[in-house]
């Protein structure tokens, strides 16, 4: 009952949907870094901070490059062409888990910060509710669409 159009189109849009949402998680991340760099003052966080900036920065053009260029030429990723592609299923699962694994220590990073932060115990515990908010946000926006 599908076309051969249509699996086309459905291709050409799983093609950019890959693209664009694994951009999108990259930057979420860089966002939630900047705002730790611009809320914690503490030498520790800022180069943390940055160092982690850095390696998604690379991370994220690599990832791009890698769900990109699977296929050489890109339209090989159509079923009526024969090309060379990466076996991407090893791609997906490879930035899913570097995805998981960023989230985690993009979370991490602050609590040194939050635990050294001269509050009473219940506020530093509210403080750190609000980053676990945050970081159960990101999360349930990360979920993949993608197999």
């Amino acid at each position: 009952m599908v076309t051969p159009d249509m699996i086309t189109t459905q291709l050409r849009s799983l093609f950019a949907a890959e693209v664009v949402y694994n951009l999108a998680q990259i930057m979420t991340k860089l966002s939630f870094l900047l705002q730790y760099r611009r809320i914690f003052q503490d030498a520790f966080t800022r180069r943390v901070s940055l160092g982690m900036m850095v390696f998604l920065a690379i991370w994220g053009v690599a990832q791009e490059f890698l769900l990109a260029f699977a296929c050489t030429p890109i339209a090989d990723l159509y079923p009526d062409r024969q090309g060379r592609c990466l076996q991407t299923d090893v791609i997906w699962h490879l930035t899913s888990v570097m995805n998981i694994v960023t989230d985690f220590l993009v979370f991490l990073i602050p609590i040194p910060a939050v635990k050294h932060l001269q509050l009473r115990r219940k506020q530093k515990f509210l403080v750190g509710g609000i980053f676990c908010l945050g970081f159960l946000y990101e999360r349930l926006l990360s979920v993949s669409p993608l197999p």
